[in-house]
């Protein structure tokens, strides 16, 4: 440890040796009417003496830097925008999107979060057609594979008042149309989640809601498990959280379809494409006039 650090001194007071003997001879150049760039040439120059790396370009921030009032944001995540931002896309198009999922065993090839992912891909696709804001997903549930591993669900009561709330400060806000979507079970968590918005309209009927799951293919649209179609989609939308090699052994296919072999990335594609078609048509109809 000490000769590593008697090493380290040593060069750097080699380094401002060097430093001090550069500024003596670019002082004299700027006496003699040396060019204006010799500045710009030190600071290139200067961490290569010091023994810092190789020498590097400055970048003169406020010389290129863009004009506040030109900058623009083209995200419709929620938690990317600043309030300002946020104002303009409302104003622009009064719609967010809630995606809803959970924390629950997919298999040992699949994320926990697979249902709020899926929901918020979709939202995100969707959103890039009928304009709007993308809330952050929201993985807590009560519904799953209570007891597995990795498992984390709430109480009903919790998720109702988490959502209450969500919806009910989304109307206080003055947001003219919500959509809940969920990517878990949707016979058994989109009627949850209705309920909680029948509620809430009660007390804000200027805003309108819709509860749809992505699981709307227009031909195809029954949810599996850990199957052939949640394996296909997390392989098109999340490759690297897929884990196809763990699919093999006599535990491999516990509490999941034993079709998760057969997904493919472009079969995938092609499911998810399908839903954000039918989905975003789905949208726009009940967003019209009643």
């Amino acid at each position: 440890m000490t000769s590593q650090f008697e090493r380290l001194r040593r060069m750097i007071w080699e380094g401002l040796g060097n430093l001090t003997r550069y500024c003596g001879g670019k002082h004299r150049q700027r006496q003699r009417g040396a060019a204006n760039g010799s500045r710009r040439s030190f600071l290139r120059t200067a961490p290569g003496l010091l023994g810092l790396g190789c020498a590097v370009a400055p970048t003169f921030v406020g010389a290129q830097e863009t004009p506040p009032e030109e900058k623009r944001t083209s995200s419709q995540r929620w938690e990317e925008l600043s309030a300002s931002d946020l104002v303009k896309a409302l104003e622009q198009t009064s719609l967010v999107y809630v995606p809803i999922g959970t924390l629950e065993f997919h298999g040992a090839h699949l994320p926990l979060g697979t249902d709020a992912i899926h929901s918020y891909e979709l939202c995100l696709a969707a959103a890039k057609r009928t304009g709007g804001v993308v809330l952050p997903a929201t993985h807590w549930s009560p519904h799953g594979h209570e007891g597995w591993a990795g498992s984390l669900l709430v109480r009903e009561e919790t998720f109702r008042a988490l959502l209450t709330d969500v919806f009910t400060l989304l109307c206080e806000q003055g947001v003219k149309f919500i959509v809940a979507c969920t990517g878990h079970y949707p016979a058994k968590q989109e009627p949850a989640i209705r309920k909680i918005a029948d509620e809430v309209v009660q007390r804000f009927p200027e805003t309108r809601f819709l509860v749809l799951g992505p699981w709307c293919h227009p031909t195809d649209p029954s949810a599996d498990h850990g199957g052939k179609k949640e394996t296909a989609l997390m392989l098109s939308l999340r490759p690297a959280l897929v884990h196809m090699e763990r699919l093999s052994g006599p535990e491999a296919m516990r509490g999941i379809s034993a079709s998760a072999v057969d997904g493919t990335a472009q079969f995938g594609k092609d499911y998810f494409s399908a839903e954000v078609d039918n989905f975003v048509n789905k949208v726009n109809e009940a967003r019209q006039p009643t």
